[in-house]
């Protein structure tokens, strides 16, 4: 898509929602302030990608598309709600960056919440960060979760590209991994998204038993290796926790 398009189709997001129920092109271009040809293209542009719909009289309304994405940021805001207590109370308990990360586009996966530890050195994360999942502890928990063809299907074509120089980017390495960790329910990862750290994470569940997100803490690799397998254990305890307050 041409830039001036992109603009314009970020423009008619933004602008649509302040529009009257069923608008026409000209009242769309006054609204927008762009002129009526550029009004008519982002239209259809719209229109192709289910924004809006397009009724006989050539009047548009907004489409379902943007039910999706309104409920989407609700459900988000109410899951980073709910979790963000036991965040506080596991980064508290062990001192270490506490993250709650979702699904995003292309198997990644979005850190949505994050409470800082009281450690002298903290992982470089924030919310809104967007990771490789078969590099990162939250990812790999989450990938555990999808059906074993889905996942491996995902790590077979992906250009799996190493964040640092330990990163596993071996598919069957990587399989073999996921399946420890959906017999165990857990996931230790060491320097694979930032050296000298590690990441350990747990899915969390909704009421169909099915990973929606996980839970996870990062610290410097000398502070999680001193009680790691403690740590482990508060980690699925506290998803597990999150699962049934959800």
């Amino acid at each position: 898509m041409a830039k001036l398009e992109k603009q314009s189709f970020r423009m008619g997001l933004g602008g649509f929602p302040c529009l009257p129920n069923e608008s026409g092109g000209a009242a769309v271009g006054e609204v927008l302030g762009i002129g009526k040809s550029t009004a008519f293209r982002l239209l259809a542009t719209l229109e192709m990608r289910n924004f809006v719909v397009k009724d006989d009289n050539n009047k548009y309304r907004l489409g379902m598309k943007f039910t999706y994405f309104g409920t989407m940021v609700l459900s988000r805001m109410e899951i980073i709600r709910r979790v963000h207590p036991f965040l506080e109370k596991l980064s508290l308990l062990t001192n270490a960056d506490t993250h709650l990360a979702i699904w995003d586009e292309n198997y990644s996966v979005r850190f949505i919440d994050k409470v800082s530890g009281n450690a002298p050195v903290g992982v470089d994360s924030y919310v809104g960060m967007l990771r490789r999942s078969y590099a990162t502890a939250s990812g790999k928990v989450l990938l555990a979760s999808l059906p074993k063809p889905e996942a491996e299907a995902y790590l077979t074509s992906e250009k799996l590209i190493p964040q640092t120089p330990v990163t596993t980017t071996d598919p069957q390495k990587l399989m073999k991994l996921l399946e420890e960790i959906r017999k165990s329910g857990v996931c230790v990862s060491k320097d694979e998204d930032e050296l000298g750290f590690t990441c350990i994470a747990s899915p969390i569940t909704g009421k169909d038993g099915k990973a929606i997100a996980s839970v996870s803490i990062s610290g410097t690799n000398a502070a999680m290796s001193v009680e790691g397998s403690h740590y482990k254990e508060m980690v699925m305890d506290t998803a597990k926790k999150i699962s049934a307050a959800l």
